[in-house]
């Protein structure tokens, strides 16, 4: 799997709307940019936005917690 490339499918979705289309991208990438630090956070900053959108204030919270987390220690 391209993480890039999902990255860019997920973001095209936000900006269309479909939220659950850009979660499922979101997280995709999550899964495929472990060994790239700025596209893994990438990652977990638009889960976190979909997050906010959706008015899913602790799914929103814990990417967030996890962006801090994951600056520091990787």
């Amino acid at each position: 799997m391209d993480c890039a490339n999902e990255l860019h499918l997920a973001r095209s979705a936000y900006q269309r709307g479909e939220l659950t289309l850009a979660k499922r991208h979101f997280g995709r990438a999550h899964g495929a940019c472990h060994d790239d630090k700025r596209l893994h956070l990438a990652s977990h900053w638009g889960l976190a936005r979909v997050g906010v959108r959706q008015k899913r204030p602790l799914a929103a919270a814990r990417h967030l917690f996890l962006i801090g987390f994951a600056a520091i220690f990787t």
